[in-house]
C-alpha cells in the first residue's frame, strides 16, 4: 500500500479515483523496457503487481483505483536498484570505514 493520492509525476495532481476497468493505458513501452511478455493490458499488469490470487467471484467492475496506485502498480512501477538490499547486520559485507575511523587508524599506525 500506502495512502491514496495523486500520481507524483502528474503536474495537475489529479486525485480522481476511476473504475478499475477503465485502466486502458498503452503498456507496450513499459513491457519492452522490462522485457515483460506475459501481460497484455494495464489491468493485467496491475493485478500481477498486486501479487494476489483473485478468486473468480471477485467482480472487477466493483473496484476503483486512485492515480497514485495506478501509477505505482502500472506503468510507473520501477525495478529496484541492483545494489544489495540485505540489511548490514546479516550481510557478509563489511561496513565501510567512516572518515573518523580512517583518521583514528592513521594515528595508530603513525605512533
Amino acid at each position: 500500500g500506502g495512502s491514496c493520492s495523486y500520481d507524483p509525476r502528474d503536474r495537475s495532481r489529479s486525485t480522481e479515483v476511476i473504475p478499475f476497468l477503465n485502466c486502458k493505458r498503452d503498456i507496450a513501452g513499459h513491457k519492452s523496457s522490462l522485457s515483460i511478455t506475459d501481460v497484455e493490458t494495464e489491468i493485467e499488469l496491475i493485478l500481477g503487481r498486486v501479487s494476489t490470487s483473485f478468486s473468480s467471484e471477485l467482480d472487477l467492475s466493483e473496484l476503483t483505483i486512485c492515480p497514485r496506485h495506478r501509477s505505482s502498480l502500472g506503468i510507473g512501477w520501477r525495478r529496484g536498484s541492483n545494489l544489495c538490499r540485505v540489511p548490514q547486520p546479516i550481510s557478509a559485507d563489511k561496513p565501510k570505514k567512516t572518515q573518523r575511523q580512517k583518521e583514528d587508524l592513521a594515528k595508530v599506525l603513525v605512533i
